[in-house]
């Protein structure tokens, strides 16, 4: 049972429309189709659901696959068309590499796969040394830390937090993370330098550096192999290529392509 047509003879049967139709609230489940006996609603309906077709029809009735620009878009597709299948089926690449060869490169690559250490530091930033020395020989604890961080720290955002600044890394607080590395858990220290202002540090704990686990990083590991595979089959094809194939420039072609009156020497003389 036809159910629409477009064009001189296009048309989406009863079936194929419930079909696509159940595609699609598989995919997406809030989508709604209108009743059949909205008419508007379900004309407007079908030819989203057909659009493509309907305007493939348009540009075929139009003659666009004459236009210019639609050739050098459709040329310029077909070769980096051409261009990936050369590269990805053209050129030979060894298979995905197995357990051992993985394992190898997790070994040989420690650093890749290192999490470093990170300190607990909560943070009471003074706007000068003085008013920090002061105040080191009040703070006895914790709690009374989080409360001075909360009335006079100057480091943005953090007076509700109590100064809290999380597990720092060194790369991120390199002058902090020294100094409390050098503390132990449950420490405080400073008065310490810090963007022209001076900080009080509490060290709440500290997680030693570690590897991440061979299974973790599996995944990545695999992708680089293959990465490092598919570009060394490419540089040996073309080295390949190379020695095959022999290039001659016409210069003389090339040089009539040259403006030479756009390259012709700047007058230094002054004479015009």
């Amino acid at each position: 049972m036809v159910l629409a047509t477009w064009g001189d003879s296009s048309r989406m049967t009863l079936g194929q429309y419930l079909t696509t139709i159940r595609g699609l609230k598989r995919q997406y489940s809030s989508i709604a189709s209108p009743d059949f006996d909205q008419h508007d609603s379900l004309a407007s309906f079908i030819f989203q659901l057909n659009i493509a077709d309907i305007l493939a029809l348009d540009a075929r009735k139009k003659g666009l696959a004459n236009d210019a620009e639609y050739k050098r878009k459709i040329k310029r597709f077909r070769e980096l068309a051409m261009a990936n299948i050369m590269e990805n089926d053209s050129i030979p690449v060894a298979g995905a590499p197995d357990d051992g060869e993985m394992r190898q490169y997790y070994e040989s690559h420690q650093d890749e796969f290192k999490v470093p250490a990170k300190i607990h530091i909560y943070e009471i930033m003074f706007p000068n040394e003085k008013m920090a020395a002061d105040y080191r020989p009040k703070i006895h604890s914790l709690t009374k830390f989080k409360e001075i961080a909360g009335q006079f720290t100057e480091r943005p955002g953090k007076r509700t937090s109590g100064g809290d600044l999380g597990y720092i890394e060194e790369q991120y607080y390199p002058d902090i993370f020294k100094l409390a590395q050098a503390a132990v858990i449950g420490d405080i220290t400073g008065p310490i330098p810090v963007g022209g202002k001076f900080s009080l540090i509490y060290v709440a704990d500290k997680k030693a550096e570690e590897i991440k686990d061979f299974l973790a990083v599996k995944p990545a590991i695999q992708e680089n192999l293959e990465k490092e595979r598919k570009q060394k089959a490419f540089t040996d094809w073309v080295a390949i290529k190379k020695l095959e194939v022999s290039i001659k420039i016409f210069e003389d072609n090339l040089k009539a392509t040259i403006d030479k009156s756009k390259y012709a020497p700047a007058d230094t003389t002054g004479r015009g």
